[in-house]
């Protein structure tokens, strides 16, 4: 997915409209991404449909900065413990 593809498909997930600034929603979209890969979430993940949710998701959970990690941390823990039980290959 591109990063157009992927900052419009946020900004619909977040339901902010397309006036919403690209700019702070590319920032955010890294911020996370780093999580995610300090979670050990697979490139595969990173890359798929999938990141949309976990990047609108984390949004949602702390705002519109990264002020709750720790929620974000505890989230992406049980998505990866969910994903392991899922598909045992993580």
């Amino acid at each position: 997915m591109n990063s157009e593809t992927l900052v419009n498909a946020v900004k619909e997930g977040l339901g902010t409209g397309p006036n919403y600034p690209s700019g702070v929603i590319e920032h955010y979209i890294g911020e996370v991404k780093a999580y995610l890969a300090a979670a050990g979430v697979p490139e595969t993940v990173m890359n798929s449909d999938e990141v949309i949710g976990i990047i609108v998701r984390e949004w949602m959970i702390s705002g519109t900065t990264a002020a709750c990690p720790n929620t974000f941390i505890r989230e992406l823990s049980n998505y990866h413990f969910q994903e392991v039980n899922t598909y045992g290959d993580l």
